[in-house]
């Protein structure tokens, strides 16, 4: 099969198949079943991941389960710890020749929106998510396929290789809780060079863009008020009002975001809470994050928020508490000299080579950028542009599926260029 058809193939298969953040049991159960096939060293489970935020519940696993049970029944390996939520896998293969460990991410969960049908190509074409309020309009699902299609291209060329390559298939990079725990776990430990990458963003074909920076360090916060109910007209003085505290807690916080020496941001997305008309809230829970373009920006918003919903928990005379569910670093210095080896490379290949962009927005990939820089090591995340018919995030998100050969090919090049016998 021709590389054009197979990675197209890999797109739209995991297109169908989209789940959200450490429920992707069916997409790393099928990433591994590609993998093995191969040959690759795979770790998965509890082995790569070390105190992962914001986990489902049981509930939502258990329910999730069921809806994957074909897909995951009948397996030669122990599923369980997937199950569990611990999602996602890392496949190494071994040269057999000393050299460097060159790791690439893919991240692979989808978004919790409901996909476009009319006038969507994935719905006319027949590969549109088969999860309700599930879907891949982001991207995700391009990025599997990129990986897979290297992963074979890799067998092919094992050879000519020395050293040893890494890939890693992240789970739950929205809402930015997936790399973080891999790091921890160790996953990044040996790691000489780290490639990564997004698909659109920037609305052309045929091009790569090097040499990204500006990603904004974030937390990703639940607040929890919790009162005292009570009859909203007969006693109302017994109770304490969590939904009050909550009101005023987001009035607050949104008055306080000003910086002179960078960007900051803030923003709750959500308040729930109440039970009644008549009935005096005993409890309140809003959603919100932080972000910075530098890490002492987002950890001084983050001392606010603290702040401030001390100070409504005092004001209301209810208890609180807060969870940092999703987090990412800063990333704003690319190495120079590294990016210029890079475009060089690059230079290889029959695209536009774009040399700078900034993101303006957060990714986890910094955590795992930091890490392989924190050992000496060097990393780069590209963007792949591709003509997109809605922006990311969107029901109607779709990108050019050309993009994806581009994505591929750059990971070759690196690979060729630092890897390869007769070029080292």
């Amino acid at each position: 099969m021709e590389l054009r058809e197979s990675i197209i193939d890999l797109r739209r298969e995991f297109h169908r198949c989209a789940e959200a953040g450490w429920l992707e049991f069916e997409t790393t159960i099928k990433i591994m079943d590609y993998l093995k096939k191969l040959g690759y060293n795979l770790q998965y489970g509890k082995e790569i991941h070390s105190n992962p935020m914001g986990m489902a519940d049981e509930e939502i696993l258990t329910n999730h389960r069921i809806e994957c049970t074909e897909a995951i029944k009948n397996k030669s390996y122990n599923v369980d710890e997937i199950l569990q939520g611990y999602t996602g896998v890392v496949a190494t293969i071994d040269t057999g020749v000393p050299g460097p460990t060159m790791a690439f991410r893919f991240d692979i969960d989808g978004l919790k929106v409901e996909e476009a049908k009319e006038n969507h190509r994935p719905f006319k074409e027949g590969f549109s998510s088969k999860n309700p309020g599930i879907c891949h309009c982001c991207g995700h699902d391009a990025h599997i396929a990129m990986g897979l299609q290297l992963a074979n291209t890799v067998v092919g060329m094992k050879e000519k290789l020395i050293g040893k390559i890494k890939l890693i298939f992240q789970p739950a990079e929205e809402e930015v809780r997936g790399a973080k725990s891999m790091v921890e776990a160790g996953v990044l430990k040996d790691v000489d060079y780290l490639f990564s990458g997004h698909i659109g963003f920037i609305n052309k074909n045929n091009a790569i863009a090097v040499k990204v920076k500006n990603l904004l360090a974030t937390n990703k916060v639940e607040v929890e008020f919790l009162g005292k109910s009570a009859h909203a007209g007969l006693c109302p003085e017994e109770g304490r009002n969590a939904l009050l505290a909550g009101a005023s807690c987001i009035l607050n916080l949104h008055s306080q975001v000003q910086f002179g020496k960078g960007v900051g941001r803030l923003n709750v997305g959500t308040l729930h809470g109440g039970t009644g008309k008549n009935v005096i809230a005993d409890k309140a829970v809003l959603q919100l994050e932080t972000r910075g373009d530098t890490n002492e920006i987002n950890d001084r918003i983050m001392d606010m928020v603290c702040r401030v919903v001390k100070g409504a928990a005092i004001s209301y005379n209810v208890e609180y508490n807060i969870r940092v569910v999703g987090s990412a670093r800063a990333y704003n210095s690319p190495d120079n000299e590294f990016s210029k080896i890079v475009i060089k490379n690059l230079r290889s290949l029959p695209i536009e080579i774009i040399e700078e962009f900034s993101f303006g927005a957060s990714e986890d990939i910094t955590y795992m950028l930091e890490e392989v820089e924190k050992q000496g090591g060097k990393g780069m995340y590209f963007i792949i542009p591709s003509s997109i018919v809605a922006p990311h995030h969107n029901p109607h998100f779709d990108f050019n599926e050309e993009s994806l050969i581009i994505g591929h090919d750059a990971y070759v090049c690196m690979i060729k260029n630092f890897l390869q016998k007769d070029i080292i």
